[in-house]
């Protein structure tokens, strides 16, 4: 990581979220999005770590902040050619994240939620599958489930009792609704990880998955998928 960026809870600390930003884009970018967020859960600290400059295959090497190198858009649940080392390399940077809330501020696992945004999506969801920590959940939006080849073998048993908020929009070209329907399905196929669907507009489900599309949404974030967001926070880490 090259920086971390803090907004820190408006009332008393209770909870974190950890959330991580797409290809090219820095942790700053996110300061706004915690904004909105804290108006509901002012007891929320938000960190938004930036990645490392990298160069990336599919833009030609130019280097730019990533979490992982990425060498086409197209086939992505297909990833037998994923940068496994690279991923691994930044879902242990979020673990490390992870142990700073537990054990320098006091914040119990259970109430630290991790997310991202497209690339950030793919290693928030590594990450929630691969720590042993039974943390409140994971929120995953407009991206894609990585290592789908070897994903059952790389799943730590705690994921038994994961919930995920996965959000992506009808309009997405980058990584499109299709590859985030095809990732929560394999989710779903992973032996010893019960995930059952949740109802569209139900709030929270632990273990569960909530899968939301977004009629007019392309590759960014949506109002109406920040205000689902948020209603399912305050049951996965209430105040």
């Amino acid at each position: 990581m090259q920086s971390v960026k803090i907004v820190e809870a408006v009332s008393k600390q209770t909870g974190t979220v950890i959330f991580l930003h797409g290809l090219g884009d820095a942790g700053t970018s996110f300061v706004p999005f915690a904004k909105v967020l804290q108006k509901q859960h002012p007891h929320l600290r938000f960190v938004f770590p930036t990645a490392q400059t990298l160069p990336i295959t599919l833009n030609s090497g130019y280097p730019m902040p990533a979490w992982f190198d990425i060498k086409a858009l197209d086939k992505l649940t297909n990833s037998i050619h994923d940068d496994e080392e690279g991923m691994m390399r930044s879902v242990a940077a979020v673990e490390s994240l992870i142990e700073k809330e537990v054990k320098e501020r006091g914040i119990k696992e259970e109430r630290i939620v991790i997310g991202g945004f497209s690339q950030g999506c793919v290693i928030s969801i590594l990450t929630a599958l691969r720590t042993r920590r039974d943390i409140a959940g994971v929120v995953s939006l407009s991206g894609w489930l990585p290592l789908s080849h070897k994903i059952e073998e790389l799943t730590h048993p705690s994921a038994k009792n994961l919930a995920v908020f996965w959000g992506h929009g009808k309009d997405d070209a980058v990584t499109t609704s299709a590859d985030g329907q095809q990732s929560c399905s394999l989710l779903q196929s992973i032996k010893g990880v019960n995930l059952p669907s949740v109802p569209t507009g139900t709030a929270f489900a632990k273990p569960g998955l909530r899968f939301e599309s977004y009629e007019g949404l392309t590759h960014s974030l949506g109002d109406k998928e920040i205000r689902d967001l948020s209603e399912w926070l305050k049951y996965a880490v209430p105040a």
